[in-house]
């Protein structure tokens, strides 16, 4: 149920990349396109987990923020992660490939394509203007 607490913002950490992982499976699980790419299986919640941690350790040109509910907790205790996002200030032809190699359980051509024409139609809209990347929302809290 959603609950109606001030919500707060602040850096994301390692410790909250398992459920930065679990807000964008909730996010995106009923999209067929998304969920063809990146199907929750346990090898592709291990590479999204793989992929942030990544960033987060090794990108300084990329910030990760997460927007947690203090009125709701996680499976930890914690103050649930209500959404997220990734600013990622860097160009492509700076940062090189957006993303690790697929896993075993991604189709790899197709993951190339979609993100191939992701880049394209980010360089073609954006231009050389920074912006955030990503933006995963919690359903639970968008319903409210």
């Amino acid at each position: 149920m959603p609950t109606s607490s001030a919500l707060i913002l602040k850096p994301a950490t390692l410790e909250d990349v398992p459920a930065l992982t679990e807000v964008w499976f909730a996010a995106f699980a009923h999209d067929p396109e998304i969920s063809r790419l990146w199907p929750d299986t346990p090898r592709v919640r291990a590479w999204w987990d793989d992929a942030n941690r990544g960033d987060i350790l090794g990108k300084p040109f990329q910030r990760f923020v997460k927007v947690v509910d203090p009125g709701a907790a996680d499976a930890r205790g914690r103050p649930r992660i209500a959404a997220w996002a990734k600013w990622d200030t860097s160009m492509p032809a700076e940062r090189g490939r957006r993303y690790p190699s697929w896993c075993e359980d991604m189709p790899a051509e197709v993951c190339d394509a979609f993100i191939g024409k992701e880049e394209k139609e980010r360089g073609r809209v954006m231009g050389d203007e920074a912006h955030y990347c990503e933006l995963p929302l919690h359903p639970v809290r968008v319903a409210c």
